[in-house]
């Protein structure tokens, strides 16, 4: 059993107990990761095989590029969606983490009676009831 002065003192000396939260995923970083697609680096090299073509091609000199640019543009259109995308379900998973953090809870013995406690207000001294449901 702990007294209420007790896990004021364990949190002064140990903190409160939560896991720290690992550093979020930037979002250039998303982007890069996304040209590990494998059909994204078929568009790539389809995208230079195309580019090279058309300028070399002495009929279509002039507008020869304009296969490969689209080809390139489209690839950069799919990346950014693809990150921003990802970004976004990072952003969500970690609001619904911290919304689950306060729906959980236990019941604790403290100052000789049992009462419930979000995890986030848990102390590392803490004693358990476990409740298995029946």
């Amino acid at each position: 059993m702990l007294l209420y002065w007790q896990v004021v003192q364990s949190r002064e000396t140990h903190g409160d107990n939560v896991m720290p939260e690992p550093p979020m995923t930037s979002f250039l970083s998303l982007f890069i990761g996304s040209f590990n697609d494998p059909v994204l680096m078929v568009l790539i090299a389809a995208a230079i095989v195309s580019l090279v073509l058309g300028m070399l091609d002495p009929a279509h000199a002039e507008t020869g590029w304009i296969e490969g640019a689209a080809i390139m543009i489209a690839v950069l259109i799919v990346a950014v969606v693809t990150a921003g995308n990802d970004y976004a379900k990072e952003l969500q998973f970690r609001a619904l983490a911290k919304f689950a953090q306060t729906m959980e809870s236990c019941t604790v013995l403290r100052d000789g009676a049992f009462s419930a406690q979000t995890l986030l207000l848990m102390s590392l001294a803490c004693l358990y009831k476990v409740v298995l449901p029946k």
